[in-house]
């Protein structure tokens, strides 16, 4: 295996650990997330639900309001 292609195989790993999808497959692995949604995890501020700020802008993540989901009927 060459040089290169053992640091092009380290930068596509590095990219995986920093992506979304990383973050939510762990999530996964812990049971808090499931079918595509997430519920992030606590942190931030008042301004932020407590919910920490990089969970906010996730393709995953999806608020829970009164213990449902908040497009639940």
């Amino acid at each position: 295996m060459s040089i290169l292609s053992r640091m092009i195989a380290w930068v596509e790993k590095t990219k995986y650990w920093l992506s979304r999808e990383c973050c939510y497959d762990e999530m996964e692995e812990k049971g808090y997330a499931s079918q595509g949604r997430c519920c992030g995890l606590m942190g931030g501020d008042n301004w932020s639900d407590n919910t920490m700020y990089m969970c906010i802008d996730c393709p995953h993540y999806t608020p829970i309001i009164g213990g449902e989901h908040e497009t639940a009927n």
